[in-house]
């Protein structure tokens, strides 16, 4: 009796410890289990944790919120923009009593109203324009008026306009520009260039603002964006130096290049309404090192992160269900991507350039489409290496008939490739790029090898001419 219980105890010991812990259990964690640790607001960041079943869980840090402004206040010297959440005044002018003369006016026949056409003699280093002209609202700063120009610290719009023209600051020398909340529509470029502007406040008036709107601008530590906005414009940010942003509320969309070449670019917040990211829209932000993507994310577009080469970690929201090419392209610093039970198609090019003996690819069991053998991922229906394993092994598992299109693509690493009998078909690209290869070896006859399906440029031919099979040579043809 004592022995039965003894022995009782022991099974229990044993299963307790065994399924207590995932160190104790083997399995691939999954962390598709996301909590808020610290909630972030527009004053600091907060804090997540993404769990995996068994508990364990990794916490990542979150970007501050976009600040919620109310309209500029006249407070008897200076107009001000305070947060409405925090407090905070996030934005300063001060009121001036001239307004400037020897300005360019353009009158609008079908308006009846004026928009500002230039410079023209006016010497002042802090521009303010006059509401009117000749008795008339002056509702517009027109297109190009004050591009190029090179002694204008400061520009004062009225509340009179209501548009800014395309390029209307484009390459200009201004520091600061007050934009009222009378204003509803900014054009292309409008502040493209503008290599002296260090801050600038977009009021909740606007309802769109134009591509490039601040590209190339290399001084720009500080934007806040409308919260009625919701397209972020081709371009917009594209080669300046923003260092940290804060998207607002409402946005849903960011387009393509919107951010390509934001070297400076540490941390961006995205809202909980964002559904779309285009093509290139974070392409080389080289010192991006943190990404949180929201639930409500659906599109990633190709090559939307590619070149982000201190990103560590990424996140692929459940709403998207396919992941286009180069999307990572070049992300060298990539430890661990969290994919999503949805995904049914992702492209051989994805993880591209990303050194896969070091990062992680983690996968819901609830997921049909892909799994793991090794660091090779393969897709169901049929099954298939869809991005090929670290070290070049091809797994030899008889349900795993094919190579994807680029499924080895540009790995420069491999030396020697060896293709088991049960690859039936090799997609296009799948050794393309491969240029450091000396031997292809393939384990069954040349016969077999023969009716081996092979997509085009299946392999470009860098020093290696002919197939090894078990019985001899098969010269590789390449298509002219």
């Amino acid at each position: 009796m004592k022995k039965a219980r003894y022995i009782l105890i022991l099974c229990f010991a044993i299963l307790s410890a065994l399924f207590s812990s995932c160190k104790n259990v083997p399995h691939t964690h999954s962390f598709d289990q996301t909590e808020i640790v610290t909630p972030n607001t527009c004053q600091a960041g907060g804090e997540i944790i993404r769990k995996c079943s068994c508990g364990e869980g990794e916490i990542f840090k979150t970007a501050p919120k976009s600040h919620l402004l109310a309209d500029w206040e006249d407070n008897g010297s200076e107009y001000v923009k305070v947060c409405t959440l925090c407090g905070e005044t996030v934005g300063s002018e001060r009121i001036y009593t001239y307004l400037s003369e020897g300005l360019t006016f353009e009158r609008d026949l079908r308006s009846d109203h004026y928009s500002v056409a230039g410079i023209g003699k006016c010497t002042d280093a802090v521009v303010v324009i006059p509401a009117e002209f000749n008795g008339t609202p002056v509702t517009k700063i027109g297109n190009h008026a004050f591009k190029d120009c090179e002694n204008i610290e400061a520009i004062i719009i009225p509340d009179s306009v209501t548009e800014i023209g395309n390029a209307a600051f484009e390459d200009s020398s201004v520091k600061r520009i007050f934009i009222p909340d009378s204003v509803t529509k900014i054009g292309n470029g409008a502040f493209s260039q503008c290599n002296a502007l260090s801050q600038l406040i977009l009021p909740n008036s606007l309802k769109s603002i134009g591509k490039a709107i601040l590209k190339g601008a290399r001084n720009i530590e500080k934007v806040i964006l409308p919260q009625g906005l919701s397209i972020l414009p081709d371009s917009a940010f594209a080669y300046s130096s923003i260092v940290s942003l804060s998207l607002p509320e409402g946005l849903e969309k960011i387009e393509d290049s919107a951010f390509t070449n934001c070297w400076s670019l540490k941390e961006i917040c995205l809202p909980d309404t964002l559904t779309e990211i285009g093509s290139e829209a974070f392409a080389d932000c080289t010192s991006l090192t943190d990404l949180i993507l929201p639930d409500s994310v659906t599109h990633l577009g190709k090559a939307a992160f590619s070149g982000c080469t201190s990103l560590s970690s990424v996140n692929i929201p459940d709403g998207v269900t396919s992941l286009s090419s180069e999307i990572f392209y070049n992300c060298e610093s990539l430890k661990k991507i969290y994919l999503n039970a949805n995904l049914n198609a992702i492209d051989g090019s994805s993880f591209l350039g990303i050194n896969l003996a070091e990062a992680e690819l983690l996968i819901p069991k609830e997921n049909k489409n892909f799994y793991l053998i090794g660091s090779s991922l393969i897709g169901r229906n049929p099954d298939t290496v869809v991005i090929g394993s670290a070290d070049g092994t091809i797994p030899t598992d008889e349900h795993i008939t094919r190579l994807g299109n680029g499924a080895f693509i540009d790995r420069r690493d491999l030396t020697h490739i060896v293709i088991p009998k049960n690859i039936t078909h090799i997609g296009g690209g799948a050794f393309s790029g491969c240029t450091n290869l000396v031997s292809i070896s393939y384990e069954g006859t040349v016969a077999e090898w023969e009716k081996v399906f092979l997509g085009v440029v299946w392999y470009n031919g860098y020093g290696v001419s002919s197939v090894k099979c078990s019985d001899g040579e098969a010269k590789i043809e390449f298509k002219k």
